[in-house]
Parts: structure tokens; C-alpha cells; sequence
């Protein structure tokens, strides 16, 4: 099922205003708090990691990087705008265990911020 954003946690960052797969790997780490965005995100690579695999994606409008849970692919397949292995929507951060990534939002941004 698509996310609805939650607030329970902050995101981190690197100094490259990059999302953060696992923040305990990094030395310097800005956090900040759950939000949802659009954009565009395009898959990099497909990495195993020690308990589940998950993808690099980068944006094609700010050429950050955002990891995403391969459990949330099937999510993205039904509620994202698919083009020449683009996908565009509105996405929000997750928390899995210690690891971050993001997923499609259910809703509009507008229609999370009135709940």
C-alpha cells in the first residue's frame, strides 16, 4: 500500500544534500524532519545489502540520490507516472529497522497536510 507521511522521525542527509541508506556508515550526517516532495527518480543499481536488497535512485531534476526498498517497487509501479524509466510522483521518506529510503505517497502533499 502506498506511505502517508509520517513525522515520527528524521531523515539523514549527507553534506551533498543526499538521502542516506544507513546513516551509522557515515561520518558527518544532517538531519532533517519527514516531508513530502515531488519528483523525478530514476533507478541507478540494485544492491544487496545484509538483510534485504534495495535500490539506488537519483533524481533526474536535482541529481540527488534516494535509496528505495525493493518491497515498495509494486507501490511505485501502481501509483507512479512511468516513462522511459522515470518515475514521477509525490514520494515521502520511510524508515525500515536502521535504514531509510523513500515511497510513493498515497495522497497529494496537500491532502496529508490537512490530516
Amino acid at each position: 500500500m502506498a506511505r502517508k507521511v509520517s513525522n515520527a522521525y528524521q531523515i539523514p542527509f549527507d553534506s551533498n544534500g543526499n538521502q542516506l541508506h544507513y546513516p551509522a556508515s557515515h561520518g558527518k550526517i544532517a538531519w532533517a524532519d519527514n516531508c513530502s516532495f515531488s519528483d523525478s527518480l530514476k533507478i541507478d543499481r540494485l544492491i544487496s545489502g545484509h538483510s534485504a536488497k534495495y535500490y539506488n535512485a537519483v533524481s533526474t531534476v536535482t541529481k540527488k540520490k534516494f535509496t528505495i526498498f525493493a518491497r515498495d517497487l509494486i507501490d511505485i509501479v501502481q501509483h507512479a507516472e512511468i516513462k522511459d524509466g522515470i518515475m514521477t510522483g509525490t514520494w515521502t521518506f520511510v524508515k525500515r529497522g536502521q535504514n531509510f529510503g523513500v515511497a510513493i505517497l498515497e495522497n497529494n502533499p496537500e491532502d496529508e497536510n490537512d490530516a
